[in-house]
C-alpha cells in the first residue's frame, strides 16, 4: 500500500471513531430547560411565575396548571357563565382562569378541556385598573354552551375573585 493511501485510510478510520455529531440531550438548553436562568413570566397583580402553562400560547395545561399554588378562581364563578357549563367547573379549570387571568394579555384567548369534556375559553377584554380586569368565558359541551362577561379582581397572591 502506498503512503498517500496509508494516509487516508488512517484519516477515514480516525474520523470513523470520533463522536458523530449529535442533538443535545432532552435536559439541555437548547431543547429549552434552564435551571439558572428559569424563565420569569410576571403576573397581571405583580407575582413572578416560573411557567405559563401553555396560556400564553393558548392552550391551558389543565393537568400542570393545578399545582401551580394560588392561580385559581374564588367567588361564584359557577354562576358566571351559566347553570350547566358553569357548575362543571372543578379546580383544574378555575386554574386555568386564574392563571389565563395573570398572564394573558387583553385580547388573547385561552382554550382548554375539562375533565368533564366541556370546552372552556376565556378571553380578557380589558384591565380595569386597581388590579382587576374584564374578561369573557365560553363553556361548550354536546352542542349547549353558555358564556359571560364579569370582572375579577387579583388579591396580588394569584388569586382572583368575580365581583
Amino acid at each position: 500500500m502506498h503512503r498517500a493511501s496509508r494516509y487516508l485510510v488512517l484519516a477515514i478510520l480516525v474520523a470513523l471513531a470520533l463522536p458523530a455529531a449529535a442533538q443535545p440531550p432532552p435536559h439541555a438548553p437548547a431543547h429549552g430547560w434552564h435551571k439558572k436562568n428559569d424563565p420569569a413570566y410576571p403576573g397581571y397583580a405583580g407575582r413572578t411565575w416560573v411557567q405559563d402553562f401553555g396560556v400564553l400560547a393558548g392552550r391551558c395545561n389543565t393537568a400542570a396548571v393545578l399545582g401551580a399554588t394560588g392561580a385559581a378562581v374564588g367567588g361564584a364563578i359557577g354562576a358566571v357563565i351559566g347553570t350547566t357549563v358553569g357548575r362543571e367547573l372543578d379546580e383544574a379549570d378555575q386554574a386555568c382562569i386564574g392563571h389565563a387571568m395573570e398572564l394573558v394579555p387583553v385580547g388573547r384567548t385561552v382554550a382548554w378541556t375539562s375533565a368533564t369534556q366541556v370546552a372552556y375559553t376565556l378571553t380578557p377584554v380589558r384591565d380595569l385598573g386597581s388590579g382587576c380586569r374584564e374578561f369573557r368565558l365560553e363553556g361548550q359541551r354536546g352542542g349547549k354552551g353558555a358564556k359571560s362577561t364579569q370582572v375579577a379582581c387579583s388579591g396580588g397572591d394569584g388569586r382572583w375573585q368575580v365581583r
